[in-house]
C-alpha cells in the first residue's frame, strides 16, 4: 500500500501488518520506506557500514493505550503509549504525547520511522540517507535523538529515478505485451474458424 492508502484507511499505530512490509530482521515499514530501508542498508554495507534497528518496535509502533507502562498493559511491548509513560516517568527519552486530541501521532506509527543503533552507522545516515528518503528529524527534536530517522518520499531521489526509468520502459513493455495477446487472440480465432470450415 501507498503512504496516501495507509493514512486514508487505518490511523496511527493501527495499521495491520498485512498492510505494511517487514525488513531482513523483521520490524514493519510501509512498502516504500521498506523498500529504500533495505536499498540504503546494503549500500552503507558496501561502506563498510553495518545499519541495525535498536529493537522489535524500532520501525512500526502500535499505539497502544494508557497504561502500556504504568500499569503494564503492553507486557512490555514498546508502544507509543509506553514510550510516553516511560519518558512521563523520567526513565525514557522523549516521546510523542498521545494525551493529545490526535492521539497517538509518531512517525513510527505510521512505519515511517526507524531507531538506529550505533554511531557509526548514524553518521553514515545523516551523510547518505536524505537520497533514499531517510533524514535525520531526531535533530530536530527538542532533545536531539541521534538515532531516530523519518522516511519522506519526496526526498527519495533513488525512487523518482526508477520510476522515471519504469515510466521510460514501461510503454514499451505494455505495447509489447498488447502486441503478443493480439496475436494470441487472433491465432486462436484463425484455428476455431479453420476448425469449423472443416
Amino acid at each position: 500500500m501507498t503512504i496516501e492508502q495507509v493514512k486514508s484507511k487505518y490511523k496511527n499505530g493501527q495499521i495491520p501488518s498485512s498492510a505494511l512490509s517487514p525488513v531482513d530482521t523483521g520490524q514493519l515499514l510501509i512498502k516504500s520506506a521498506r523498500d529504500a530501508y533495505m536499498l540504503m542498508k546494503a549500500d552503507a554495507k558496501k561502506d563498510g557500514v553495518t545499519i541495525k534497528l535498536v529493537g522489535p518496535s524500532s520501525a512500526y509502533r502500535k499505539c497502544g493505550e494508557k497504561g502500556d507502562y504504568t500499569k503494564g498493559l503492553s507486557n512490555g511491548v514498546f508502544t507509543q503509549w509506553y514510550a510516553w509513560e516511560l519518558y512521563k516517568a523520567g526513565a525514557g527519552n522523549l516521546a510523542s504525547n498521545p494525551t493529545t486530541s490526535k492521539s497517538c501521532k509518531s512517525n513510527h506509527g505510521w512505519g515511517l520511522a526507524i531507531d538506529v543503533k550505533g554511531s557509526t552507522a548514524q553518521k553514515w545516515i545523516k551523510k547518505n540517507g536524505e537520497k533514499y528518503g531517510w533524514w535525520w528529524s531526531g535533530g530536530t527534536f527538542s532533545k536531539i535523538e541521534n538515532w531516530h530517522f523519518d522516511y519522506d518520499i519526496d526526498r527519495d531521489t533513488f525512487r523518482k529515478k526508477i520510476n522515471i526509468k519504469a515510466l521510460q520502459a514501461g510503454p514499451s513493455k505494455y505495447i509489447m505485451y498488447a502486441v503478443l495477446i493480439g496475436a494470441v487472440i487472433s491465432l486462436t480465432y484463425t484455428l476455431v474458424t479453420s476448425i469449423k470450415d472443416k
